[in-house]
């Protein structure tokens, strides 16, 4: 895997958290609280930033809380 597709990985996977938040209609704080993160990081992640400190955890969470695949994240933008 190139660096070019490591960065499209995560160009995804920003996107994603921002997407489910809005279709959810969850707010900033409760996503935060869900993920297991605070509101700074996920403000970043929202603005398709990747926030000095993210660990892995919150794909585990997205995944639990919504029933997404952890590979689907990265790899599938969602609609």
């Amino acid at each position: 895997m190139s660096t070019t597709d490591i960065c499209d990985c995560f160009v995804i996977f920003l996107h994603n958290v921002a997407w489910l938040r809005r279709h959810y209609g969850i707010s900033k704080k409760r996503m935060a609280k869900l993920l297991g993160i605070g509101l700074w990081s996920l403000n970043k992640i929202e603005k398709g930033e990747i926030p000095p400190r993210l660990d892995v955890s919150i794909i585990f969470a997205i995944s639990r809380q919504f029933s997404i695949p952890p590979a689907e994240l990265f790899s599938v933008y969602l609609q």
